[in-house]
């Protein structure tokens, strides 16, 4: 989305699990190269949107404080609950 890369927003498979811990326990943090190293697809903004995906920047907003949840939240108080 605007051309950046989300990791933390995808769907992977349970048998990357143990690569992923095993990196971690190592503090080898780079997410950019494990994604590269399981072969990860990438979908675009668009295809989401036509998956039924809607408010896709909201949805990708970072929010690191209570304060940020809030304010996106009070952002469009109408968005759905199972999204």
């Amino acid at each position: 989305m605007d051309g950046h890369v989300h990791p933390l927003s995808g769907a992977y498979h349970k048998r990357v699990i143990p690569d992923l811990e095993q990196r971690l326990i190592q503090d080898h943090l780079r997410v950019m190269r494990w994604l590269e190293e399981i072969g990860c697809c990438y979908v675009e903004a668009e295809e989401l949107e036509r998956a039924g995906v809607h408010k896709l920047a909201m949805q990708m907003s970072n929010m690191n404080t209570p304060e940020e949840y809030e304010r996106i939240r009070n952002q469009d108080s109408g968005l759905d609950s199972d999204l």
